[in-house]
């Protein structure tokens, strides 16, 4: 029962959400701040904000990521945003961020631990030149298995949707033109071939599809101006099919 003793119906606001449902509550326009909290709820709308939204036995004030569970409240880098919802994961603290952190927006760094701006990689081996101990020997165990394989640039540092890797550093609209053109190609609708490759079938699997947009989404805007993409040595085969 509400303050007024009745039953009537209420729009329910969890966490200024608001969801309609049939619970008992105040009535329409007949309330003066009957719960003294300094607002009237003349409108049919009671506010309440639930304490933990998100079930993970942390108090939303207390949690630092009180719209994703996570009871162990990891954050590696102690910004005081936990690592589920932090959108750069970054220990250093260089504006890169540490790789293996899924919720990261921002560009990986290539010397997790090491304060690196620059981002330079003379030898294109993924590894930055501050931590790498042979900056200008590439390191041939780094795995360069995205198409095109063999450009001598490793995955964790390629831009796999600069198509035009040897001519420039950007993945831009002639880029996203390209990876359009082939997008919804699969062993149904004109097949990927050695001889008709699929530009955009990062995994080689035969298709191009939403898998492939976002690793392509994941680059795009890479430009020589914001964390560039490296120049390959060549432009290598695609996929083999």
């Amino acid at each position: 029962m509400n303050c007024l003793g009745d039953s009537t119906g209420f729009n329910l606001v969890v966490a200024d959400r608001q969801t309609s449902y049939g619970y008992p509550a105040y009535r329409n326009g007949s309330l003066s701040d009957c719960n003294t909290d300094g607002q009237n709820p003349a409108d049919g709308v009671l506010r309440i904000r639930c304490v933990d939204c998100d079930s993970d036995g942390i108090n939303d004030d207390l949690d630092n990521c009180p719209a994703n569970p996570n009871a162990n409240q990891e954050d590696a880098d102690g910004d005081g945003i936990g690592d589920v919802c932090d959108s750069c994961t970054d220990i250093d603290g260089d504006g890169f961020g540490n790789p293996g952190f899924p919720s990261n927006a921002c560009p990986s760094d290539n010397c997790p631990d090491t304060y690196n701006v620059a981002q330079a990689d003379a030898d294109a081996d993924c590894i930055g030149n501050v931590c790498d101990p042979e900056p200008e020997v590439y390191d041939s165990s780094v795995p360069d298995v995205y198409p095109p394989q063999g450009n001598g640039i490793g995955d964790a540092c390629e831009c796999e949707g600069n198509f035009n890797c040897t001519v420039d550093r950007d993945v831009d609209g002639s880029d996203a033109s390209t990876f359009k053109a082939d997008f919804g190609r699969s062993s149904f609708n004109r097949p990927c071939t050695s001889v008709d490759s699929c530009n955009g079938d990062f995994l080689c699997n035969g298709n191009v599809d939403g898998s492939d947009a976002a690793k392509f989404k994941s680059d795009f805007g890479r430009s020589s101006f914001q964390n560039p993409c490296l120049i390959c040595l060549s432009s290598g085969p695609w996929c083999a099919y």
